[in-house]
Parts: structure tokens; sequence; C-alpha cells
């Protein structure tokens, strides 16, 4: 499969699912953070998207560890408690 057919088939799969930013750049950064978080090991996954070192695969781990400690604050259950605290007036807290 050539480049532009693959790039090609990409956009139309992802507009057909609405999703706004698309290409093949795109899609390679997200197989690689999803392949670090299902836990392939960095060597493995240097081999299979071609990268000549570790040092480019370690900016997309950098960028998904900013990812998990955005996560971190929304599913975080006390954040939610406190939010709920400030809504509702009512909930407290024990020291």
């Amino acid at each position: 499969m050539k480049v532009a057919s693959l790039t090609h088939t990409l956009e139309e799969y992802n507009r057909s699912r609405d999703v706004q930013r698309t290409g093949i750049h795109k899609f390679r950064h997200w197989f690689c953070k999803k392949s670090v978080l299902l836990g392939m090991d960095l060597i493995r996954l240097q081999k299979i998207v071609g990268h000549s070192n570790l040092e480019i695969l370690r900016n997309y781990v950098n960028l998904l560890t900013q990812d998990l400690k955005k996560d971190e604050v929304v599913f975080n259950p006390l954040e939610d408690i406190q939010r709920k605290n400030k809504e509702a007036k009512h909930i407290r807290l024990r020291k």
C-alpha cells in the first residue's frame, strides 16, 4: 500500500466517525501512546515504528505522562467530593 493511499483511507475512516484532526502522523502518535498504555516495551515499539533512537519515543512517553496527570485530576474521587461539597454546601470531609 502506498503512503498516499493509506493517508486517504485513514482520513476517510476518521471523517466517517466525525474525527476532525486526522492524518498519518496523528495515527502514529495515537498508536505509540496506546501501545505504551497497553504495556508494550519501548524497544519493541521503536522497532515497529522505525525510530532510529529511543529519544523520539521518549517524547511520546512524556506526552502520555502529561495526559495521565490530567486524568488523575479528572478521575480523582477526592476532587469529585470537593466539587460536590462546593455545590451542595452540606457535605463535609472529616479530618
